[in-house]
């Protein structure tokens, strides 16, 4: 090879690193006294791990990605954009499934995915088992045959409509509002009456003992920071109601949750949170005032705490 041929090939060769070198890393350009970035630069909010809202239209991208918590229900991606929904605790008493489609898409991860999204959640939950199982507490212990709970299937509808603040989703203030439907289908004859328990118990049980459970809630979720988010939320649940020897206190077919609480990330992905917070509930429960013997609403003031995995 000539000495001319071996130094167009070496120039070459320096020309495709120095190319590759500049795609690669973020570059700046000087203008006076200021830097400026290049329009290779990636932005730095886009970089370090996110720490994203609950509860929102977003469905994960990642197949197999999953979420889990003490209480709160398991989230696992299986493709295809669905997720499947599930409580581990309560499924061998009370076997639950929700399904989770993005109608629109909201991803969450750059600043040039959507900023809202809409996702329906369809379930099926078979609560009959569980309720045998609390004869005797939550539901009279009948002797002698007298009484029994009967089979009942309750089909599940919603929707959930998310707006992202800024450009990062996953990064910025996130408004959710939820509506879903649960219709109680009875597949035998039943002796059980709705509860006087506290809330959210009543509510739990409402579709089978009451026909249905209606709710519109509205949700608003916010970063403070790479570990931290505050949240505040309120839900109005419409559901039947089965008259007794108790007078009616008015509209008690309806209860209210307002609640608030933090989330803080742990490890180096944040793929650990722990939530805590408190939920005010305001329900009818067929209280009675002992001095004026009128039916009054009740309420009931809980605080919520939970770990959640993410993977």
């Amino acid at each position: 090879m000539s000495t001319y041929a071996a130094l167009v090939t070496l120039a070459i060769g320096f020309g495709k690193v120095a190319w590759a070198s500049n795609v690669a890393a973020p570059t700046t350009t000087t203008t006076g006294t200021a830097e400026v970035p290049s329009q290779h630069a990636v932005p730095a909010a886009a970089t370090r791990p996110v720490f994203g809202p609950r509860e929102t239209a977003r469905v994960r991208p990642e197949r197999w990605a999953y979420s889990v918590g003490v209480f709160n229900p398991l989230t696992l991606n299986v493709g295809r954009g669905l997720e499947i929904q599930t409580h581990p605790l309560l499924f061998l008493v009370a076997p639950n499934v929700i399904i989770r489609v993005p109608h629109i898409p909201m991803p969450g991860a750059t600043p040039t995915d959507q900023r809202w999204g809409l996702t329906g959640e369809y379930g099926l939950s078979i609560p009959t088992i569980g309720m045998r199982l609390l004869e005797g507490t939550l539901f009279p212990a009948w002797e002698n045959n007298q009484g029994h709970i009967g089979w009942a299937i309750v089909p599940r509808a919603g929707a959930v409509a998310s707006r992202a603040g800024g450009a990062l989703p996953g990064q910025t203030a996130v408004i959710s509002a939820r509506v879903d439907l649960a219709i109680g289908l009875p597949m035998s004859t039943t002796d059980a009456q709705p509860l006087d328990a506290p809330q959210p118990l009543n509510l739990w049980f409402d579709p089978v003992l009451s026909r249905y459970r209606a709710r519109v809630g509205l949700l608003w979720d916010s970063s403070l920071g790479c570990r931290w988010r505050v949240r505040a939320y309120g839900d109005l649940y419409v559901h039947g109601v089965q008259r007794t020897i108790h007078l009616p206190a008015g509209m008690d077919n309806l209860t209210t949750r307002l609640g608030a609480g933090l989330d803080v990330g742990f490890g180096s992905h944040l793929q650990r949170r722990l939530t805590f917070g408190v939920a005010w509930w305001n329900s009818y429960q067929h209280a009675i005032d002992p001095t004026t013997w009128r039916a009054e609403r009740s309420n009931d003031v809980w605080p919520t705490l939970d770990f959640v995995w993410e993977h």
